[in-house]
């Protein structure tokens, strides 16, 4: 493969599956773009997308399902960025605390002590107000986090082999304590409820 432009600009395009897009906490059932994003992780995504350009990767190596997936985390982590950056640009003071509320879901919702306490904690504000900076949005703050994580182990539920300790590893890389907990909370429905 091989890629090349005279321009002094150019245009990269890349594809990423829509239920990977809808992890995104600004994203609402729709798959949006284009982007345009000036996010810190946009650096990190062009020098891993340059260099894997100028080599020879091929998609029957063993390694190639990690390394694509690894190109659309550095692409989901620059987009997160990005609409947080511009919903800070104009936002009141409840909107700020929900964009930086979901940066921080979005950055730790994988370690299974994060909870609505230290989300609450990390915003300097009450459990309570926390409660209600999310009830503007019709979504509990622990609803969230558990989404997200239910949403992280069903991805990557779909690409392993599902021996019980690939499942403790899943459980674990997806914020939950055991394996358990995580095929309880992927049976039900995580749109509300209680703080996580």
């Amino acid at each position: 493969m091989s890629v090349s432009s005279t321009e002094p600009h150019s245009c990269l395009f890349i594809a990423i599956p829509r239920d990977q897009l809808i992890e995104l906490p600004w994203v609402e059932g729709q798959a949006p773009g284009p982007f345009k994003t000036t996010s810190s992780f946009r650096k990190v995504f062009i020098a891993a997308a340059s260099a894997s350009l100028s080599t020879q990767i091929q998609e029957r190596q063993v390694g190639f399902n990690f390394w694509r997936r690894g190109i659309q985390e550095l692409l989901l982590a620059a987009l997160a960025e990005t609409r947080v950056q511009e919903e800070v640009e104009k936002s009141s003071p409840r909107e700020l605390h929900l964009a930086r509320a979901y940066q921080l879901i979005e950055e730790n919702y994988r370690d299974p002590n994060f909870s609505t306490r230290e989300l609450a904690r990390s915003l300097s504000v009450s459990v309570s107000q926390l409660h209600r900076i999310f009830a503007a949005e019709g979504r509990a703050a622990g609803a969230t986090i558990r989404s997200m994580r239910a949403a992280r182990a069903r991805a990557l539920l779909k690409v392993s082999e599902k021996s019980g300790s690939e499942l403790l590893v899943i459980a674990q890389e997806s914020g939950f304590r055991s394996v358990r907990t995580m095929r309880r909370l992927l049976k039900d429905d995580v749109t509300e409820g209680p703080s996580a």
